[in-house]
């Protein structure tokens, strides 16, 4: 666990209908350092839940009324609560039950016989998981926002059937919506300037047959008809010898 999450005092829903099953992981929580609040059903999870925001859910797969694996779905549609991990509690066995608690957006399953010491532990483990998914995800934005102030947009070519993918920022260059582009390779190459379509094939073929750079600068025509220069660079994956696909960027050098 990072330093800033182990100074912060971690929140618990504990939602289960059996008051003596709440004291005994309370009290568990409580001694590892957790603030635990209670709800003894769904109802009153998805009401509490309108006051405060958890660092994590505990919540029990059988109860009354609103069952957990129910209750877990209502949660997931809160925007505040998307990416709360959420444990299920069950002394269920059954993959029936794991497989609808993951479809509703479970983070992970504790089963009741479960020794209490886990229990804590395997919170602890779900908020670290978290935090480094919620600083991977920030660290994608600012390097998306790097990219398109840059103006480099990303794409992927599949050799056997010779389809492209572009990046929002490589279909915003080329002044393309998404639904407008049927990523097919020769689309793309429809987007080249027509002197530099030769070019541009015969990097790309030297690149997958040959194995030489790809590394290209040309022109392209926007949507609007406007004429820029881009770079186009890409790597390639190979299978037993064979391209299979190829990853690249291509960036705005009209300025440059």
């Amino acid at each position: 666990m990072s330093d800033e999450l182990a100074s912060v005092q971690p929140t618990v829903l504990l939602v289960d209908d059996e008051p003596d099953e709440r004291l005994l992981i309370r009290r568990e929580l409580e001694k590892a350092g957790m603030q635990v609040y209670e709800c003894n059903s769904g109802a009153a999870a998805l009401e509490k839940l309108t006051e405060m925001t958890p660092s994590v859910i505990l919540l029990d797969v059988i109860m009354p009324g609103k069952d957990g694996i129910e209750t877990c779905k209502e949660i997931r549609s809160f925007q505040e609560c998307k990416d709360i991990p959420i444990l299920m509690l069950t002394g269920v066995d059954g993959l029936d039950y794991i497989r609808r608690a993951f479809d509703a957006g479970a983070t992970d399953f504790i089963t009741k016989t479960t020794t209490l010491h886990f229990v804590s532990q395997r919170i602890k483990y779900a908020l670290r998981n978290n935090s480094r998914t919620q600083d991977l995800q920030s660290w994608q934005q600012q390097l998306k926002q790097v990219h398109q102030v840059a103006g480099i947009g990303y794409w992927q070519l599949s050799v056997p059937d010779c389809r492209i993918a572009l990046s929002d920022e490589a279909l915003k260059l080329f002044g393309v919506e998404r639904g407008e582009f049927d990523n097919a390779f020769s689309s793309f190459l429809d987007l080249v300037h027509l002197s530099d379509r030769d070019k541009v094939k015969a990097v790309v073929d030297n690149a997958l047959f040959n194995r030489e750079k790809l590394n290209v600068d040309h022109r392209i025509i926007t949507k609007n008809g406007v004429e820029c220069f881009v770079n186009l660079q890409g790597e390639v994956a190979y299978n037993g010898g064979a391209p299979v696909n190829v990853v690249g960027i291509i960036q705005d050098i009209t300025e440059r």
